[in-house]
Formats: structure tokens, C-alpha cells, sequence
């Protein structure tokens, strides 16, 4: 029986030609992959300490700023929100969410009317958690959400205001708006 031989230049060449097809098809795959998917936000509805129904849907005429949290988060929205609506009111809108579902059926009122003397703008009161849960919302801190007018979460914030994350946010927030409204 003859034994045929291989060439053994020809299989190395053999190699190098499929590795270069190989890392061909994979630096293409890297270079055009599509962006990573942004979590989307269904709509939902709550009604406000005005007890108004409040609504957000998608997709919307403005980019919005959704503020999420609980009693001892809500000390430092101001820090977020004065800055933000300061600068880009008339381009974004804003809403707040408030978790309230640890108070007790019996003091509901007594909260609901706590948000009616306290605040002059419309917040939505979550009674049970089921829209804050949605957000993979973080208790005892603000909770921001930059959502675009698709309903994608574009950046989101647990925390505190500092400088250096105030700066971020109003880079990403100029990146959504229009040129004109910039």
C-alpha cells in the first residue's frame, strides 16, 4: 500500500489561509455588530397626590427624566432636579415616582395628603411597587432613569448628586435633544 504524503508546507499554508478567514469573520462581526440593546420601558399609569391619573407612554414627543424613590431617598432629588430642569426643562419632561409600598392601607391618606401640602408639581404615588420594581429601582437613594422618546433607558443613576455625575448626565441629555433646542 502507498502511503501518500503530506506536504508539510502545504497544510501549514493550508492553516494560515482558513486562521485568516476565521479572524476575517470575527473582526467583521465585532466591527458591525449592532449596539447592545437598551432595556425599554412599557407605559404605565398612577395617579398623582392629586389623585389625576398620570401617564407615560411611548413613544413621546420629548425625552424624558424619571425620577424614582422612596421617603429617605427623596432628600436628594433636588440636588438632581434643580440642575436638570434648570437647563433642559422646555426640551425633556419630568416625573417623579414615589414607592410607597411599605405604608400601611390606614395611613394612606394621611401620606397622600402629606404629598398634596408639600409639593406644588405632580408626583405619582406607587402604592403596591409594581411600577418601581420595573426599574430595578435602588431604596434609601434617587433613583434617576434618562429615557429617550422610543422608551429605551438611555443612562440611570443611583445616588447622589455630585458634580462629575451631573456633568455625564448633561452630556448624554444633550446627545438625545435636537440641535436647535441644544
Amino acid at each position: 500500500m502507498i502511503q501518500k504524503r503530506t506536504n508539510p508546507l502545504f497544510s501549514l499554508a493550508r492553516f494560515a489561509q482558513l486562521f485568516a478567514l476565521v479572524a476575517l469573520v470575527v473582526f467583521q462581526h465585532s466591527a458591525f455588530a449592532a449596539e447592545p440593546k437598551k432595556p425599554v420601558v412599557a407605559g404605565f399609569k398612577l395617579a398623582d397626590q392629586n389623585d389625576a391619573m398620570q401617564e407615560i407612554k411611548f413613544p413621546r414627543e420629548r425625552p424624558l427624566i424619571l425620577v424614582v424613590s422612596d421617603h429617605k431617598g427623596s432628600a436628594g432629588i433636588a440636588d438632581w432636579i434643580t440642575p436638570l430642569a434648570g437647563q433642559f426643562r422646555p426640551q425633556l419632561d419630568f416625573f417623579g415616582v414615589a414607592d410607597l409600598s411599605p405604608v400601611p392601607k390606614p395611613l394612606r391618606a394621611k401620606i397622600r395628603s402629606y404629598f398634596q401640602k408639600g409639593l406644588t408639581y405632580p408626583v405619582m404615588l406607587d402604592w403596591e411597587g409594581s411600577v418601581v420594581d420595573k426599574f430595578n429601582y435602588k431604596k434609601k437613594v434617587p433613583n434617576l432613569f434618562l429615557i429617550n422618546k422610543r422608551g429605551e433607558i438611555v443612562k440611570s443613576t443611583y445616588g447622589l448628586a455630585t458634580d462629575a455625575v451631573l456633568k455625564a448626565w448633561q452630556k448624554e441629555i444633550e446627545l438625545l435633544l435636537p440641535p436647535v433646542a441644544r
